[in-house]
């Protein structure tokens, strides 16, 4: 990995401009790849950078915290993108949760906007958050400018809000700061052997926290993200298959979904060749599936 972006002045930067700066050095790389879609991170910042100023007209600023409920999508991906680029935080709330659930989240976070897609608003519990399609809505979100709005964001605001399982009682909000989370992509970024350009797989739902390690040590680095669909993210034949065809270098896995995905290599005997680095919780390997 050749990428630096440690020395002193990028302890003042947030994880947008670690993302603009990137943008700037490769703007026709892909970035995120989702089917048949996908988009250049030219294309990216600037749907992103659309999103943004239009959430800025709605007050999002420095630790106002911008719900988001949306299915795996490019979408989802740009929607998490223009709300830390407009300043706010971000709070995933999974369509899957149980109403009741999503109900406290959206209440006791106090979200004052809420990013969704237009078939999921039926089952969205009653709250005073102002909502934006991010499908039915575009047409007029793509009128607003495609440069990189400007807020006053400092590596002390938060970025996001995820809350607990609350197998305990009520789910608790853990609040991380732009610092914590720089000091993440940069220790990703300097630990990694997979090459600046590399395909990651985002697989873990945007309301864990790997899933920001996923996506921004991936868009930090040049690299391309590939997102799957929850039905191919659920089949471990689909996913070992779709690892293979899009030549996935890297890998952050849950256990269990290592475990399924290995079952499943060594019956149909396909592994995955480009298969450089997969993180599992509390530890790291390395050329896991190298022959």
């Amino acid at each position: 990995m050749n990428l630096k972006i440690n020395n002193q002045q990028d302890n003042y930067r947030c994880i947008p401009e670690l993302f603009e700066a990137q943008v700037e050095r490769t703007p026709d790389a892909v970035a995120v790849v989702f089917a048949d879609q996908q988009l250049t991170y030219r294309a990216l910042n600037s749907k992103a950078n659309q999103l943004a100023h239009h959430l800025q007209t709605l007050g999002v600023e420095p630790d106002v915290l911008v719900g988001i409920c949306v299915e795996r999508s490019v979408e989802m991906v740009v929607g998490l993108l223009a709300i830390l680029k407009a300043g706010g935080a971000y709070v995933p709330l999974d369509p899957a949760y149980p109403p009741e659930r999503l109900a406290y989240m959206l209440d006791h976070s106090q979200a004052s906007v809420l990013l969704t897609q237009s078939q999921l608003v039926s089952q969205l519990p009653k709250h005073q958050a102002s909502v934006i399609c991010l499908d039915t809505d575009w047409e007029i979100i793509s009128t607003d400018k495609e440069q990189n709005p400007t807020s006053s964001l400092t590596v002390d605001n938060l970025a996001y809000i995820i809350y607990t399982s609350g197998s305990t009682g009520k789910p608790k909000g853990v609040a991380m700061p732009h610092l914590s989370l720089v000091n993440l992509i940069k220790w990703q970024l300097e630990n990694t052997v997979v090459a600046n350009d590399s395909k990651t797989l985002q697989f873990a739902p945007i309301s864990f926290d790997v899933s920001f390690q996923e996506i921004f040590s991936t868009w930090c680095a040049g690299g391309t993200l590939v997102l799957i669909s929850e039905d191919v993210r659920r089949d471990p034949v689909f996913l070992l298959n779709l690892l293979a065809e899009q030549e996935v270098a890297r890998l952050f896995l849950p256990f269990v979904a290592l475990q399924q995905i290995a079952e499943v290599a060594e019956t149909f005997g396909v592994f995955p060749a480009s298969l450089r680095e997969l993180t599992l919780p509390a530890l790291k390997r390395r050329g896991f599936f190298t022959q």
